[in-house]
């Protein structure tokens, strides 16, 4: 008991204290590491939730065209603000006699609404002033892009701030050869959101 107090009661040396110093400086790094790390995780996955929400969006505001034939409605989703459609809701004027159709219409009102950290719309996905941890969409080119809060383990070849940018795309077979979809005559292979540039994340 007497050496334990003993060696409470002395003065470090500076050998010990330098010792200590760089053993807390470790755990710091560590520590500090291991929480970006997190939250770079949480990041992404939130990133990943509003993208697959839009997706399914796109795929029911598809599908609804083309159950009406209106190939004008498919043509004007590849350049709306995709966070539109978080916020639309199906009245009963829209059903129609088809079960299987109905149902298509019931689950629209399943969409999830706008993202609480979306900035709204800009002219410029590079602006340095633009607010990270938020979505935001550039009009100029239809993308849709999200500006990171914890970039420590994001890598890409874009200048400005770190950023993913998005951009609505449809993948069809053109059947007429008419660079044009129509629903009587191509068939959709797909309408979803997809990254515009190569980035990577190194978790």
């Amino acid at each position: 008991m007497d050496l334990a107090h003993r060696w409470i009661d002395r003065n470090l040396t500076r050998t010990e204290l330098i010792m200590a110093l760089l053993l807390l400086s470790v755990m710091i790094g560590f520590f500090s590491h291991h929480m970006y790390l997190v939250f770079g995780k949480v990041e992404k996955l939130m990133i990943d939730r509003t993208v697959l929400n839009i997706n399914s969006a796109l795929h029911l505001e598809a599908s609804v065209a083309i159950m009406k034939r209106d190939g004008g409605s498919l043509q004007k989703l590849e350049l709306i603000n995709p966070m539109d459609l978080m916020k639309n809701s199906i009245g009963l004027e829209d059903f129609i006699d088809d079960q299987k159709e109905k149902n298509v219409l019931l689950a629209k009102n399943n969409i999830v609404i706008t993202p609480s950290n979306y900035g709204g719309i800009v002219v410029d996905d590079s602006d340095p002033n633009l607010e990270p941890g938020h979505w935001y969409f550039d009009q100029d080119d239809y993308l849709l892009f999200y500006i990171l809060n914890y970039s420590e383990f994001f890598t890409s070849g874009l200048d400005g701030p770190p950023r993913i940018r998005y951009k609505v795309e449809m993948n069809f077979i053109d059947q007429d050869n008419d660079d044009v979809f129509d629903p009587s005559v191509d068939k959709l292979n797909s309408i979803k959101l997809n990254a515009v540039d190569e980035f990577e994340w190194s978790f």
